[in-house]
């Protein structure tokens, strides 16, 4: 294609006006012999016909220029507008690829927002649910027990009465069963061999649950048996590093019925 353009420019070049320019030679040539004919200049004669030998060889040599002249006004009309028209065309093919990109990419970005808005929406609804389900837990720890079930509180119970009881509690994991539960009786309030110090007092209020007030006033308690014991508990092979839900569960029922 690039031979077919470059030889197209050329014959262009060269054949563009051949006609027009050669019919304009004509005429200037009648145009001059007219002239001479009119004032009477001609200081020759005319000259006898050729003949046809001559008029042969002349045909012969025109009959290639008219063939190029033949074929240069078909590739004209051919390439007339060729480089405008590839252009154009080039044009549209490219703007084609570029709108279904765009709606391509337009499609794909409409699904993501559509998606992102569901998440959102579905993020709010949980956050909603979280919060009506879960306003007031943040009151107190015993707030647990109306949104939860009595295994998962009793998890959390055991779980956080371990923490506390390792944190106040030297060697906790080396005591055995007994001791341990010596221990969270009188966490719980069922044994109450010493009263309460009046520190730990500023810490309760009217507002407080009474499991939370016998738990504030025997902190002291422990506290002031560990200090005073200074970690003498002797250990067990057989012991366990964290109370079990079945443990904790038959310490609450007898701090139940010893309260009653």
């Amino acid at each position: 294609m690039e031979l077919l353009n470059y030889a197209a420019t050329v014959i262009q070049k060269t054949f563009r006006g051949f006609l027009a320019r050669q019919a304009i030679k004509q005429i200037r040539r009648l145009n001059y012999f007219s002239s001479f004919d009119n004032h009477n200049e001609y200081g020759f004669c005319i000259q006898p016909q050729k003949s046809k030998k001559s008029t042969r060889n002349t045909q012969s040599l025109i009959q290639p220029t008219k063939r190029m002249i033949r074929s240069s006004i078909c590739i004209q009309k051919f390439y007339r507008g060729y480089m405008s028209r590839k252009y154009v065309c080039n044009f549209y093919r490219l703007k084609q690829i570029v709108l279904f990109l765009e709606g391509h990419i337009h499609n794909f970005l409409r699904k993501r927002i559509q998606q992102r808005k569901s998440n959102i929406k579905q993020l709010m609804a949980q956050c909603y649910n979280f919060q009506t389900q879960c306003k007031s837990i943040a009151k107190g720890r015993y707030n647990y027990s109306k949104y939860m079930n009595q295994k998962q509180f009793d998890e959390i119970n055991g779980i956080i009465f371990t923490s506390f009881l390792h944190l106040m509690i030297p060697n906790f994991e080396k005591l055995n069963s007994d001791q341990k539960s010596h221990y969270v009786d009188q966490v719980l309030g069922v044994v109450q061999s010493v009263p309460p110090r009046k520190t730990m007092a500023t810490q309760i209020s009217s507002k407080t649950p009474l499991k939370q007030r016998h738990i504030i006033q025997n902190v002291s308690v422990l506290s002031s048996e560990v200090m005073t014991s200074n970690g003498s508990c002797t250990s067990s092979n057989k012991s366990k590093s964290n109370l079990t839900n079945e443990e904790f569960k038959s310490i609450l029922q007898r701090q139940n019925k010893k309260v009653k």
